[in-house]
């Protein structure tokens, strides 16, 4: 608030301008004619001029004086704020549908700046099998699928010959599709659970299921590969040296700092 009020008050003296002189003087007064007869050669009395002096005045106020700093400056502020937000959303888009496959989720793309801690690894989805932890990571792969026009379906540049794509019953011409990052987020859940594989109730111990449970988990961690191989994040990582604490052993003497992120905003996807 101090820093606008110095602005305001830079503003306005710039504004008004130099300040302006008004002279005030006193008029020279003219010499009386003598009444005298005399042959005396007579002196030109004259008063001596009043001393000159200066004063400031300033211009009145008027409704300009307090217009512009309290309604226009702002409300140009807000405007720009809006055009430069508006401005800043259409270029994401439009960048978005140049670097991205063709998506009907397009539209609803945000992005933001985040800090993310690699050694806080919440423990809501870190660890092994809780109901809660469970539900946890469900939910947050749980976006729920869409359907497109099957005339868009050659923006994916799939394969001329893949043409047998699941459809709604009542529509074949909607197809049915899923946002890749449910698959990804799924997958990445599914590693977890090979981790701590023991710990999972009701698993199918039959040599079928284990053989089709192992080959989920190599598909996904070939699924999550490709994604990390493809998107190829090259922001610099630093490590940061950590001394032992007071008897306490470190699992690692260096801590990784990763840079602050542009990030999509996940929430917004869930509209889909």
């Amino acid at each position: 608030m101090a820093f606008l009020q110095r602005c305001k008050t830079a503003w306005n003296d710039f504004r008004n301008g130099p300040p302006v002189l008004a002279y005030q003087t006193t008029a020279i007064s003219e010499p009386e004619e003598s009444d005298s007869t005399s042959g005396e050669d007579y002196h030109d009395e004259i008063s001596p001029p009043t001393q000159w002096t200066t004063s400031v005045s300033t211009p009145p106020a008027t409704i300009s004086n307090w217009l512009w700093p309290d309604i226009i400056a702002p409300c140009a502020f807000l405007i720009s704020l809006a055009v430069h937000t508006v401005m800043r959303s259409k270029l994401d888009a439009a960048c978005t549908a140049l670097t991205e496959t063709w998506s009907p989720l397009t539209h609803l793309v945000e992005y933001e700046w985040r800090q993310f801690d690699f050694e806080a690894c919440h423990p809501e989805f870190c660890g092994g099998y809780e109901e809660n932890r469970e539900k946890a990571w469900e939910k947050s792969w749980d976006l729920g699928w869409y359907t497109f026009p099957r005339s868009q379906e050659a923006l994916l540049h799939h394969p001329p010959d893949q043409v047998d794509w699941l459809h709604l019953l009542q529509d074949e011409n909607a197809l049915i599709a899923m946002p890749g990052v449910i698959h990804q987020l799924h997958c990445l859940s599914l590693v977890r659970e090979a981790i701590h594989r023991d710990e999972f109730p009701d698993r199918d111990t039959s040599d079928f299921a284990k053989a089709r449970f192992d080959w989920h988990v190599n598909h996904c961690i070939f699924a999550i590969d490709v994604l990390v191989r493809c998107k190829a994040d090259i922001s610099p990582v630093v490590l940061e040296e950590v001394d032992e604490a007071d008897g306490v052993q470190l699992l690692s003497k260096f801590r990784l700092r990763d840079p602050v992120k542009r990030c999509r905003k996940y929430e917004p996807l869930r509209s889909c």
